[in-house]
């Protein structure tokens, strides 16, 4: 199931102009067009180093296999979706939320009768397990908003905001509350992982970081700590790799494929 998304980058007729290569763009969807090739070419291959390029091209060559059946006593977090699983997820999600391109608030979700909760249960299900993503919930609107203290007429001072589909959301928050809970459970998780976990914030790294100055002074040591930033690291996340880890752990497998 492929999850790449193309992008609709909307701009509010109050937008100020933006200036790139000494050319002024002032009419909204000549700025769409701009920041959505600029979105565009922050993943895209010309930002890999060239000794990395061709090592990414051999391996994407091999098509990743999923075929292999793992062990049946893990293939709980592969059960299908439940009434319950879409009531709890809904319940979770803010009325406040922006829809996607479909339009759809969380809020109609929310309402709707027990009969159609079955049919959407039943939905999710035949979408999870024939792996076939529908191709509208793959559109992002994007709508940039400026970064503090930066130039407003720069393309690349605007943090992009995606607005995805929020019945895609339901069933990627199921999704990863499994995942989530087989790798706590399991201790699969680096124990020094702070961030996107319950129950653990930064706050509590700089806690153990401070400890560990502590430490330090007391013994009359040295503590070396390296700190660091990957620009844009989101967007380039190389995909195929995460799917290739998944598709040789035994545990997430078929996880991996119905994802």
């Amino acid at each position: 199931m492929s999850f790449e998304k193309s992008i609709v980058v909307w701009i509010h007729p109050s937008f100020p102009p933006l200036l790139c290569q000494n050319q002024i763009y002032q009419i909204p969807s000549e700025i769409s067009e701009l920041l959505a090739s600029n979105y565009s070419h922050i993943s895209s291959n010309q930002n890999y180093e060239p000794d990395f390029f061709p090592h990414k091209l051999i391996e994407e060559s091999f098509l990743i296999d999923f075929s292999t059946i793992p062990d049946p006593s893990l293939s709980y977090y592969n059960s299908p979706i439940t009434e319950n699983e879409v009531l709890f997820t809904l319940h979770q999600c803010s009325k406040n939320t922006a829809p996607g391109y479909d339009q759809i608030p969380f809020i109609f979700l929310q309402k709707l009768h027990p009969n159609a909760i079955s049919f959407f249960t039943a939905l999710l299900n035949r979408i999870f397990h024939s792996s076939t993503f529908p191709y509208i919930w793959k559109l992002a609107i994007r709508i940039p908003n400026l970064k503090p203290n930066e130039d407003a007429s720069h393309r690349l001072s605007n943090r992009p905001i995606s607005l995805l589909s929020t019945v895609n959301k339901i069933l990627e928050k199921i999704l990863n509350h499994r995942l989530i809970w087989f790798l706590e459970s399991n201790d699969l998780l680096n124990n020094s992982q702070y961030g996107y976990r319950k129950g653990r914030s930064s706050t509590m790294a700089l806690t153990e970081l401070d400890a560990l100055i502590h430490t330090a002074n007391t013994n009359n040591s040295n503590l070396y700590s390296v700190f660091f930033d990957l620009e844009n690291a989101f967007p380039r996340v190389w995909c195929h790799h995460i799917l290739y880890a998944l598709s040789t752990s035994t545990a997430c497998m078929d996880f991996s494929h119905n994802c």
